[in-house]
């Protein structure tokens, strides 16, 4: 992104004050002057202040565009920032530290079976089924700053977790959770990436019990061998 010089206010005081000053020694020196030169020194003195302010006037103009432009660059650096979370495949949220939603994408609010705009403002927390909520709590926990939230450190965390949809659907998660770095002296947002693991855990669970089955008809196989060799 572009950056733009600024004119700053303490350049501005200091033209002002030099032109004052200048004004100052001009009724000094009317007091002692003849009329004609008081007149050529007042239109000499008023023809230089003139071009400083011309200048500056300039400088202020040019800078009014470059900021105009750099408003639209980043508006649609905005833009594509939205474009980007909304649509994203996975779901994602952002929140405060104390699990409030602030944002959600498409993707997250069709997990959580409700619109994105009915989601914010909502804790997560209503979300999380009461057996699973000490690990959300504990989550968190670890995200807490330990002293000021000002200047902190980026965090990050994984684990885990069953939300409840609206729809009172149950749905395994493997969340990211990340704390991300602020200098500002505001408190940071947590931004949490959610992965539908149900399709994971049945096909572990179908493992389970294929290894289960495996496991009976090779025991089922050790004893009629077993029995073969006492007959």
């Amino acid at each position: 992104m572009r950056r733009v010089r600024l004119v700053r206010a303490r350049d501005l005081d200091q033209q002002l004050a030099v032109a004052e000053r200048r004004l100052d020694d001009l009724a000094r020196k009317a007091r002692k002057a003849t009329p004609q030169n008081l007149m050529q020194r007042s239109l000499e003195e008023l023809r230089i202040t003139l071009a400083e302010l011309a200048a500056a006037s300039e400088q202020l103009r040019d800078q009014n565009e470059q900021l105009a432009e750099l408003r639209k660059e980043v508006e649609r650096e905005w833009q594509r920032y939205l474009e980007l979370f909304q649509f994203a495949p996975d779901p994602y949220l952002v929140t405060d530290l104390a699990g409030n939603i602030l944002e959600a994408n498409q993707a997250a609010a069709e997990m959580l079976g409700a619109p994105a705009g009915r989601l914010k403002g909502k804790p997560l927390a209503v979300f999380v089924p009461e057996g699973h909520r000490a690990d959300f709590r504990d989550c968190l926990l670890q995200m807490r700053p330990a002293r000021s939230p000002a200047t902190l450190e980026r965090r990050s965390a994984k684990r885990e977790l069953v939300l409840r949809s609206r729809r009172g659907t149950l749905v395994p998660i493997e969340l990211t959770l990340v704390r991300a770095r602020d200098g500002s002296g505001q408190a940071p947002d947590l931004r949490w990436l959610l992965r539908d693991v149900q399709a994971r855990k049945q096909a572990e669970e179908v493992l389970r019990h294929a290894a289960a089955r495996l496991e009976v008809t090779r025991e089922q196989e050790r004893k009629l061998i077993a029995r073969e060799i006492h007959d």
